[in-house]
């Protein structure tokens, strides 16, 4: 950006800043913490809180949301029915303007109706702030409803593939349409893995390439621990794709005499249907599922020990494996995504075809939890050497360059 994105350390509060060169962005996403749901999103704040340790600017949020009457309980969706049009986050101005949104219904239609829904909010926030660039995070419907608007007001915006929005929507005909005509668009278009950016490649969505910019990783938050517990661990929604079913029926493989316990942490609609199948093998006294926690909380069990599974069948760049690198844990992976990137040659971690069945993972975890047990602490040093190596601190240098060029 031409005066304002210097390589300054200092960072401004949100929109308090009235010099006419001072760099402000307005980040567009619905993948953003809020009061109602603070570990919704936090890689997004994270990326954008680390880059401010290398640039001078101020930043505000639209997180746009799908209208719901407020709703009682304690689902995602009816806390986030609750949240008002605009609060302030650790400081940090988030505007919420709902659009109308019948869920299974109208995907391919969805970014106009966000892009409809959050115009004015958009105009205002843009009156308001003065944005010099707009950093939109998910490509459907939030990246494509950005460049919409920020076509409409004559910013540049640079767009952010994270996963399903590239490994799933676009296999719809209809959201793939709106890739090609839309994210040409874009000052640039990044995605968080190599797997991503070919896929968007082959869809010819970008004059240049996509980069590649991965998320990194809290190495103070997430740091190994005094305990090793002897355990098989995950952290994961409870959603099909994210097939836990698989290492529950891994815990059954020979009877159940390979694994040790396996505790899950991270809830979902697919917790009873896991619960079922555990009491149908008979597994169901070796399986902990914790729900829902909050960071910290998340934090401090992957610092207490034991090795990591994570058998997704499709990722972009799976910050719960990067995490729990950090924290000094050997990971069992599917070999999808970004994960093989993320593991390398570190020998922090074994991966598996996505196609493996039980007793494959079995046997992988079987002899990772047995290197575990023999020697924990080369595990976790090789673990957490590889998570150094992708920290906030290096992802961040490649997306500063980036979004010079894009205001430029």
């Amino acid at each position: 950006m031409p005066s304002g994105l210097s390589s300054s350390c200092t960072a401004g509060m949100s929109g308090g800043d009235t010099r006419p060169d001072h760099v402000r962005v307005l980040v567009f996403t619905s993948l953003w913490p809020s009061s109602r749901l603070p570990g919704h999103g936090t890689f997004v704040r994270e990326r954008i809180e680390c880059l401010r340790q290398r640039l001078d600017f101020d930043y505000r949020v639209i997180h746009p949301l799908p209208f719901y009457p407020p709703l009682p309980g304690g689902s995602a969706m009816a806390r986030q029915s609750r949240l008002p049009r605009h609060e302030r986050v650790d400081g940090i101005d988030v505007d919420y303007p709902r659009y109308f949104h019948l869920p299974r219904t109208g995907v391919a239609r969805q970014a106009a109706r966000v892009a409809r829904g959050a115009r004015a909010a958009f105009r205002r926030v843009v009156a308001e702030f003065r944005p010099s660039l707009i950093d939109a995070h998910y490509l459907w419907p939030d990246g494509c409803a950005a460049l919409r608007l920020a076509g409409e007001a004559g910013l540049p915006c640079v767009v952010t593939a994270r996963g399903s929005d590239v490994n799933v929507l676009a296999e719809d005909a209809g959201v793939r349409q709106s890739y090609v005509e839309l994210l040409p668009r874009a000052a640039r278009v990044l995605a968080v893995s190599r797997p991503l950016a070919d896929r968007l490649d082959e869809l010819g969505v970008s004059h240049e390439p996509v980069a590649v910019i991965p998320n990194g990783v809290d190495l103070v938050r997430y740091a190994p621990g005094s305990q090793r517990r002897d355990r098989i661990l995950t952290v994961t929604r409870l959603v099909p794709g994210k097939r836990i079913d698989l290492l529950v029926r891994a815990l059954a493989v020979d009877g159940g005499c390979l694994l040790p316990k396996l505790v899950v942490c991270g809830g979902g609609p697919a917790r009873g249907a896991v619960e079922r199948l555990a009491r149908t093998l008979g597994v169901a006294d070796r399986l902990d599922l914790r729900g829902e926690m909050s960071r910290d909380a998340v934090a401090k069990e992957l610092a207490d020990g034991g090795v990591f599974a994570f058998p997704s069948a499709h990722e972009g760049w799976p910050n719960a494996v990067l995490e729990a690198l950090a924290s000094g844990l050997p990971v069992v992976a599917s070999a999808v995504g970004g994960v093989p990137d993320m593991l390398g040659a570190s020998g922090a971690g074994v991966m598996l075809p996505v196609e493996a069945d039980a007793q494959a993972w079995a046997s992988a975890l079987a002899a990772a939890v047995a290197a575990w047990r023999s020697d924990p602490a080369s595990c976790c040093e090789r673990s957490r050497a590889r998570a150094e190596e992708l920290s906030w601190e290096r992802c961040t240098e490649d997306l500063a360059a980036i979004w010079r060029e894009a205001g430029s």
